[in-house]
């Protein structure tokens, strides 16, 4: 009766997707730090600049 749509053909019906990506941060004794991961595809419509991952503190994995 209804169809099952792949991840891909869902990112596609309602507009499309983009690209966003995604970061580890780094809080030292020095300053903030960001380091790349990867992208990943999100629906065109979701307002995030970019996904935090992980958050480390002096080393220490807190998020």
């Amino acid at each position: 009766m209804f169809k099952t749509l792949s991840q891909k053909e869902m990112m596609n019906v309602n507009g499309g997707f983009k690209y966003i990506p995604v970061y580890d941060f780094y809080y030292t004794s020095s300053g903030l730090e960001r380091r790349f991961v990867r992208t990943v595809q999100v629906p065109s419509n979701d307002k995030r600049k970019y996904i935090e991952r992980y958050t480390y503190v002096n080393g220490v994995r807190i998020h």
